[in-house]
């Protein structure tokens, strides 16, 4: 009788502990910079995890998708009330986390093994970025996309994507300029002023078609290619930080920008 009276306290604190662990990897999918693949890492399931998507095995994770949605729309809602009262802050601190971000991709890589040619990929990411991302991220759009195939398209890559460690989720939503649209979407729909629920549902097919899908294949390519993916993504790193430029430098925003890139720094050193 006293086991079982045990069992549904240890299941509510399990759920629980689910719960939290999902609200940090939600906070790491939004917050550029951040990446799902580190927070798994951090939390020390990331091997698991992977095996048991690819085996399509989630009724372990239930709990932790549930706290990951949440922290994630959380997050969103913070991001954009930032964006719209103090742009130049937020603009800052997240381009500190992009750029640092580009550190614990490279920093894995053997310095003997790199070679001068590995620059190839590096520029042809930095090319990318600079070429397909576009205005700083505070100038919101007044009408967001209404491409079904742009928001399917850009869950299905950012949940590709967002396991690799080091790599951020939400800077690839930056880069094709889905980023503002869907905190866009999140923003309206919460608190009823526009219903955005058919955006957000195929947005959230795309994820779920991502990490169903392509994770394995991506993961299985970044392993494969490691060098030459890592530089290609350094690159589309590095370039993505344009549409995160502030209107202005200064020292308090250079301060910013530091503060953003030591967070991801201190993070990535727990792997």
């Amino acid at each position: 009788m006293e086991i079982e009276k045990k069992l549904p306290v240890l299941k509510f604190k399990k759920a629980g502990s689910d719960i939290l662990k999902g609200l940090f990897i939600g906070a790491c999918l939004v917050l550029p910079g951040m990446s799902g693949g580190t927070a798994l890492i951090i939390l020390g399931i990331y091997k698991n995890f992977l095996r048991d998507i690819s085996l399509i095995n989630i009724k372990p994770y239930l709990m932790i998708f549930a706290g990951t949605v949440a922290g994630a729309l959380l997050s969103a809602l913070f991001i954009l009330s930032l964006l719209k009262t103090h742009p130049d802050i937020i603009e800052s601190v997240l381009l500190g986390m992009l750029l640092a971000s580009i550190y614990p991709v490279l920093s894995s890589l053997d310095k003997k093994r790199v070679k001068v040619i590995h620059v190839i990929p590096l520029l042809i990411g930095l090319a990318i970025a600079l070429q397909f991302t576009g205005e700083p991220l505070r100038h919101l759009p007044l009408v967001p996309t209404d491409s079904f195939l742009l928001i399917i398209s850009g869950g299905a890559l950012t949940s590709a994507t967002m396991l690799l460690p080091g790599v951020s989720g939400s800077a690839v939503l930056i880069m094709i300029n889905l980023f503002d649209d869907m905190l866009m979407f999140i923003e309206e729909t919460v608190f009823f002023r526009n219903f955005y629920l058919v955006e957000l549902l195929v947005f959230s097919l795309g994820l779920a078609a991502g990490l169903l899908l392509f994770a394995r294949l991506v993961y299985t390519l970044y392993t494969r290619y490691f060098y030459p993916v890592s530089f290609l993504l350094a690159g589309l790193l590095l370039g993505t930080g344009k549409v995160l430029l502030p209107s202005h430098i200064g020292p308090e925003i250079v301060a910013l920008v530091f503060l953003g890139g030591m967070t991801v720094l201190i993070i990535s050193r727990k792997i």
